[in-house]
């Protein structure tokens, strides 16, 4: 099968602190893949590299069997590739309509504006937020703006979705509800996901497979049960 998204030896250092150390990931259509490592591992690092937010300092990325290695943010989103963002910051004066019409205008310049608001209120329908749809962002509690940001990025339709800390803040009822959407992402939209957690319970259920980061190399990578009970894991989180 050829990946979706394929890095290889990728490096990425600020000044004297190297943020990853010759990371390589692969990730097939339709998994969800989980990332985690304890603060500072190079999660988010990993991510703006692979949405091209920052370009990496050595090595290679392959995003549907294209070299995107060095490309702009906006081609790498137009080829299908959406992010999502651990801190919400939807424009808090437009409604929910407004804060997805305008990550699809940037994403679909040419497309007729009515088109557009279709599509808005289909990812906003998706999410559960139709009735908000005329809500200034202002007037949602924190799990309705964790929803108008998957919103936002699924009414792009990605083939690959990044997901950072999407749970962070919620109670465990509504962690149920997101990680049900989640899946739901993958099941009924068919978009492949790579989600940073730190709620091991929550990332368990859900992904295929979990990559380890640590000091930003990659630790170790297998299945949920494999990866929660490796020593080198269980040391890198909770020290000796």
């Amino acid at each position: 099968m050829t990946p979706l998204l394929e890095a290889t030896n990728v490096y990425r250092h600020f000044g004297g602190i190297m943020a990853l150390n010759g990371v390589d990931i692969r990730l097939d259509p339709g998994e969800i893949v989980g990332l985690i490592g304890p603060n500072g591992a190079g999660k988010t690092t990993l991510f703006n590299v692979l949405a091209a937010a920052i370009p990496p300092s050595s090595g290679s990325i392959r995003f549907q069997d294209t070299d995107i290695t060095g490309w702009p943010s906006y081609r790498v989103s137009r080829l299908g590739l959406a992010r999502t963002f651990q801190i919400t910051r939807p424009f808090l004066k437009m409604t929910c309509l407004e804060n997805v019409m305008v990550g699809l205008i940037n994403h679909q310049p040419k497309e007729a504006l009515g088109r557009l608001q279709v599509l808005a209120r289909e990812a906003l329908s998706f999410v559960g937020l139709s009735e908000q749809c005329d809500t200034p962002a202002s007037g949602l509690n924190l799990i309705q703006k964790k929803k108008l940001e998957i919103a936002r990025t699924v009414a792009v339709r990605p083939k690959l979705l990044l997901l950072d800390e999407v749970l962070g803040g919620l109670n465990s009822q509504e962690v149920v509800q997101a990680v049900s959407m989640i899946r739901e992402l993958r099941t009924n939209l068919g978009i492949t996901i790579l989600w940073i957690e730190h709620i091991m319970g929550a990332i368990m259920s859900a992904a295929d497979r979990i990559v380890v980061l640590h000091q930003g190399e990659k630790l170790m990578e297998g299945s949920p049960e494999t990866v929660v009970n490796d020593p080198r894991v269980i040391e890198a989180y909770l020290g000796n």
